[in-house]
């Protein structure tokens, strides 16, 4: 049987583990709670929990924001935006939910990376940029798990 110390720090669901790569308590039930927390935080502790969900400062500079941008905003003690907390919470959703359907982040991030005929050709991260391409990917990822498609 596991230990209470063990229970803790395996998070049971996509949610709660998107919650702990942010830093905040894993009780918040909706990823717009998430998203809400994550726009309130210093810059950088939103940004290494991105980067705790492996992505790179490219991926970081094309998805959430530009370097300079985010560099202005750090150097002015100001947040991320909504919209930039949006991103980088789906990334980190996307990325966790992918990471259980594969059953490691390695198979992961490739199926994130690689061009997909489902997604018309696209990769699975470039469209995490918009809400829809973000819900197309989350839909792709489902079929795979329910068996639709390999």
């Amino acid at each position: 049987m596991p230990s209470h110390a063990t229970a803790l720090r395996k998070p049971t669901s996509d949610l709660a583990r998107v919650c702990e790569v942010f830093g905040l308590p894993r009780e918040l039930e909706s990823l717009t709670e998430v998203s809400a927390r994550v726009a309130q935080m210093a810059i950088d502790q939103a940004l290494e929990g991105v980067r705790a969900c492996g992505a790179t400062n490219a991926t970081l500079y094309t998805l959430i924001a530009p370097r300079r941008t985010l560099d202005h905003r750090r150097h002015k003690n100001r947040f991320l935006t909504r919209e930039e907390a949006d991103r980088a919470v789906i990334f980190a959703n996307t990325v966790t939910l992918a990471e259980r359907i594969f059953g490691d982040r390695e198979k992961a991030a490739r199926w994130l990376a690689k061009p997909n005929d489902n997604l018309a050709a696209a990769k699975p991260l470039d469209l995490l940029r918009t809400s829809l391409g973000a819900r197309e990917v989350e839909d792709e990822l489902t079929r795979i798990e329910e068996g639709y498609f390999a």
